[in-house]
């Protein structure tokens, strides 16, 4: 599986189809321009991430000492998230749950790793005229 980034990068997770496949599959991000390769956390079947997702890096450079990778799912409100530091494995892979604003019980937003991120909640439109 591979998702590109407006970065340029793209995440690759190998999956295997086996019956018998290991309980996680490796993951790196990829510059197709210069052939470099960043090491990610393993993802763990567990997450079971869709293909139907958008990757985003936090920072332009993902050797940024507080770049997440960033996959939202593009039709439920679920991301996966991890850090990359100076392209080695750190940490692990997260999978959460976010409010868009369309419920009075949450907040939208959160932290990943320490690092803070906002889900704005957006006046509704103005009326228009007909």
């Amino acid at each position: 599986m591979s998702w590109t980034t407006p970065q340029g990068w793209m995440l690759i997770i190998i999956k295997s189809a086996a019956d018998d496949a290991p309980s996680s599959s490796p993951a790196f991000l990829w510059n197709p321009l210069t052939g470099d390769k960043l090491s990610l956390p393993n993802i763990s079947k567990e997450h079971d991430i869709p293909q139907q997702c958008k990757c985003l890096l936090s920072h332009k450079d993902p050797t940024h000492h507080a770049c997440v990778v960033v996959l939202f799912h593009r039709t439920e409100p679920d991301m996966w998230c991890c850090r990359v530091v100076a392209g080695v494995a750190y940490g692990s892979w997260r999978r959460y749950t976010y409010n868009i604003g369309d419920s009075a019980e949450q907040d939208g937003g959160g932290t990943i790793d320490g690092v803070p991120f906002a889900v704005a909640r957006l006046p509704p439109p103005a009326p228009t005229r007909s």
